[in-house]
């Protein structure tokens, strides 16, 4: 467990979340990578363009010396308990310029333990090359 400037209340709520007395409930706003050798991580570019360096293979000899993927991802969270997510809705279904979204779902408990679940969305701007190309 990873408790950053707990607070006073700090040692109780630890305690509480180990021994399984309390379901905490929370994402991580950070990505952990595997080795320092991934720092920094390439955020600004597209998703796993770095990934498949490490399996191919090099003539140097570095080819499977590179570590893939992050230890703990943006977002990465434990639970005591599961949930399940249902009824996307996306609306409306292409987005018009300066134009809203709507985006709804239903989030079930399914575990035996009481719970919260921090629903997260991502979206990105699709690359402007890729729009010309069409």
């Amino acid at each position: 467990m990873e408790a950053w400037f707990p607070g006073e209340a700090g040692g109780t709520a630890i305690a509480e979340a180990l021994f399984g007395d309390y379901n905490p409930g929370g994402k991580l706003t950070v990505t952990f990578p595997r080795t320092v050798g991934q720092i920094p991580f390439n955020f600004p570019y597209k998703p796993g363009s770095q990934v498949a360096q490490s399996r191919q293979s090099d003539p140097n000899g570095f080819g499977n010396s590179l570590a893939e993927g992050a230890l703990y991802p943006f977002g990465f969270g434990l639970s005591y308990t599961t949930f399940e997510y249902a009824n996307l809705k996306i609306s409306p279904a292409t987005i018009p310029t300066n134009g809203e979204v709507t985006v709804t779902c239903e989030i079930k408990n399914t575990g035996d333990r009481a719970g919260d679940e921090v629903a997260q969305l991502y979206f990105h701007q699709e690359p402007a090359a890729s729009r010309l190309t069409r």
